[in-house]
């Protein structure tokens, strides 16, 4: 049996890797449902995109905030688009009460549009590719790093 070699496995790519994994747990895990003021009417199937809305933006946010840490990537904007809305799938019978949720389809991360100080370079947009595909599991294809400018 071969002995594993932590220091080929420990690089600084890898490691970055895992710590925006850790963010994705951790944003995809904070709860997005804004507190209701008295007075106001709970909200309708209708209005649920305000809140996907709010979740974009909260994503926007912390991944620019992590970026704009990267060695090299400087001031960073960040758009990102989602591919749909939320969808409740329904189950009920007629004859025995109301139908309820048996499922919630959330909305996916279509694609994310990065302008950076420092993009342009091919080995910056290479990492921050590599950071947000790590990030929302998408295909390399679907993120655009853009130089910012001056």
């Amino acid at each position: 049996m071969t002995k594993l070699d932590w220091k080929k496995l420990l690089t600084k790519e890898n490691l970055v890797v895992v710590i925006l994994v850790g963010v994705l747990l951790f944003v995809v895990s904070v709860p997005v449902n804004k507190k209701q003021e008295s007075g106001v009417s709970p909200k309708t199937e209708s209005e649920n995109d305000v809140t996907w809305e709010d979740y974009a933006q909260a994503c926007e946010r912390e991944l620019t905030d992590l970026l704009s840490k990267v060695k090299g990537v400087g001031s960073v904007k960040v758009m990102i688009t989602l591919k749909g809305s939320e969808e409740k799938v329904y189950y009920g019978n007629g004859n025995f009460g109301d139908p309820y949720v048996t499922k919630t389809l959330e909305p996916e991360v279509a694609g994310v549009v990065v302008v950076a100080k420092g993009g342009g370079q091919g080995r910056i947009d290479r990492t921050v590719t590599e950071i947000v595909q790590a990030l929302f599991g998408l295909e390399a294809h679907k993120v655009k790093v853009v130089s910012m400018r001056e």
